[in-house]
């Protein structure tokens, strides 16, 4: 399902599969995609290139496959690492703020 811009901002989030059980979503998770997609692209590209001088006709295709697909799995890896930093970082303020840490019982 394809939702124009004004749309996304009325759709719910998903229910978070994390363990933690935190729906904190990322801020920047839209322009991390976008980056994503970005990167790529440029993936593609240099594995067009790589696989055309190494195998010539055939590395061609074989490069822009494996160059995308790399550049796409790493991107994603930072991705989720950005959002389980997000997460900690929630969970860190949340816990500071809690009536058991205002109180000491953890000093």
């Amino acid at each position: 399902v394809r939702y124009t811009p004004s749309q996304q901002r009325n759709v719910p989030v998903p229910r978070s599969r994390n363990p933690t059980g935190s729906d904190a979503v990322h801020p920047q998770k839209d322009s991390m995609k976008q980056q994503r997609k970005a990167k790529t692209v440029a993936g593609v590209g240099a594995g067009v290139v790589v696989g055309t001088l190494v195998a010539g006709p055939v590395g061609f295709v074989l490069g822009a496959a494996a160059g995308g697909y790399a550049a796409n799995k790493i991107s994603k890896n930072g991705e989720r690492r950005a959002q389980r930093h997000h997460e900690q970082k929630n969970f860190q303020q949340a816990a500071t703020k809690s009536a058991a840490a205002q109180s000491g019982a953890f000093a």
